[in-house]
């Protein structure tokens, strides 16, 4: 560990290049448990470590420093851009120019903050100049500038238009989407955006992610067909008190009427420009019923605004059941006209149709279907708002896929916030996120508050702790229990500046 006194101790790297830098114990200890926990070499199953701190400690560099220097293939998920943005445009630079010259990191987002070149140049051959008038009109863009933009650009991130927004009409037809995307047999392949960013992460060190994408990529690691990201050993969770409720989102199941509304309007369109209703007869037809089944489906559901039980409504309203089996088949119906038109027209845009079909039959099937108690995993509701009607089953515990997809497969994990405890330790925090009887022991680290921290942050929470302990005897009580509750623990916990008062 002196590595990490030589960086971050009073006379340490930091202190001597960063202006105004305090050396804290703190930010030591945490970089120090970092580095001992990536020195570890006997995962998977991961070693964890949970780390609690204070905004102000100096967390980032923290887990940054140690994470680079063990040479690991990382990634770093936070939960907002104002983190991502302050570790590529400050620590990855720090980093660079004092410890890791040839570190390569970048951040990598979700495939719809790119832009599709096949989608682009359909659009474009279109003729669909309403749509790109409109843009002009609302100062979103130019034709002209977005031409420009595309012959210099190297990865064709939206960030780099300030004044498109990503919920404006062009970009939503021509950014990446799972459902359009044609996989190698995309005309554009070789020249793909999404791929280019691909092939660079994959030859990174350390990727700076947010949640959502990162539980995207363990959602289509637990499906089986693929990965979002290149592998990685270790991942790092700034703001991981974040981290349920979006596991939740991705490991659950969702049906919405403007799911189902987009894919009708989508497939009418391209039947429209590949030979109308005389040439995909069937195809309509298949469409109007699905449209139709689907109307009345949606009207049964009460009008008020609100998230409700979805079993409750079931049961109140019996002729659901028909309903959705009937709306089940025209999706399964859909499905199979698509399958006999791609079979017969090969270069046209049906197979990419297919996957969406089966998944919204999946996912209603899912939601629906009425389980046993043994299968009683997951939470059933319905959510109506002022454009949209959505159902959704919640996993009740997501630590049975975290142990699949993120446990077993990587060697170490860290999670750190400033919001992770409840009550006296990290029992709560642990059990939600991970399956007891096969984490790692990892020893546990002592909590850190002292008299000795030179920082003037720390300084003051030390008082506000002495100042607790002399007026409280409930705060008495939750030292004296914080200091040996976690003994034998699976979890390396380290408490760093909490006060208690």
């Amino acid at each position: 560990m002196e590595q990490m006194k030589e960086i971050f101790g009073p006379a340490g790297i930091l202190s001597r290049h960063v202006p105004e830098h305090e050396a804290r114990l703190g930010q030591r200890k945490m970089a120090e448990a970092v580095a001992k926990l990536l020195a570890r070499q006997d995962g998977p199953p991961a070693a964890c470590l949970i780390v609690e701190a204070e905004t102000g400690l100096g967390k980032t560099l923290a887990y940054l420093i140690p994470t680079v220097l063990s040479g690991r293939k990382a990634v770093v998920s936070t939960n907002t851009r104002n983190l991502q943005d302050q570790i590529l445009s400050r620590e990855i630079p720090f980093i660079r120019e004092h410890l890791a010259p040839d570190l390569k990191a970048m951040c990598v987002k979700g495939r719809q903050n790119y832009l599709c070149l096949h989608r682009w140049h359909q659009l474009t051959a279109g003729g669909q100049q309403e749509l790109f008038a409109a843009a002009e009109e609302s100062g979103d863009i130019t034709t002209t500038k977005l031409r420009a933009w595309l012959k210099k650009t190297t990865f064709a991130d939206r960030a780099e238009l300030p004044s498109l927004s990503g919920s404006s009409s062009l970009w939503q037809k021509i950014c990446c989407q799972t459902h359009f995307c044609l996989g190698s047999d995309c005309p554009d392949h070789s020249r793909c955006y999404l791929n280019k960013v691909r092939r660079e992460a994959a030859t990174c060190q350390l990727l700076v992610v947010n949640h959502h994408l990162l539980f995207s990529d363990l959602a289509v690691r637990r499906s089986g067909y693929g990965e979002v990201l290149p592998r990685y050993e270790t991942v790092v969770f700034d703001e991981a008190h974040h981290l349920e409720d979006i596991a939740a989102q991705f490991f659950g199941f969702s049906f919405s009427r403007y799911q189902l509304v987009d894919l009708i309007a989508d497939i009418e369109k391209a039947a429209r420009e590949s030979g109308g209703k005389r040439k995909h007869k069937k195809i309509f037809t298949a469409v109007e019923n699905l449209a139709g089944i689907g109307e009345r489906f949606f009207n049964l559901f009460p009008p008020p605004k609100g998230r409700f039980s979805l079993p409750d409504l079931f049961a109140a309203q019996p002729v659901l059941v028909p309903l959705k089996d009937a709306l089940r088949a025209d999706l399964e119906f859909l499905a199979d006209q698509l399958e006999l038109t791609a079979e017969k027209e090969t270069d046209g845009p049906w197979k990419q149709f297919l996957p969406r079909c089966e998944d919204m039959g999946d996912c209603l099937d899912q939601i629906t279907t009425q389980p046993t108690a043994e299968q009683n995993s997951h939470v059933r509701w319905f959510e109506r708002s002022e454009k949209n009607l959505t159902l959704t089953a919640t996993p009740i515990d997501v630590a049975t896929d975290l142990q699949k997809v993120l446990f077993a497969q990587v060697q170490h994990c860290v999670f750190t916030s400033a919001t992770l405890s409840a009550g006296v330790g990290f029992g709560y925090f642990s059990r939600r996120l991970v399956f007891q009887k096969t984490a790692r022991l990892f020893p546990f680290l002592r909590r850190l508050i002292t008299k000795s921290e030179p920082c003037s942050m720390c300084q003051t929470a030390v008082f506000l702790n002495l100042t607790a302990l002399a007026t409280g005897k409930n705060c008495i009580r939750k030292l004296k229990i914080c200091s040996s509750a976690h003994a034998g623990a699976p979890w390396c916990c380290l408490l760093l500046s909490k006060p208690w008062s």
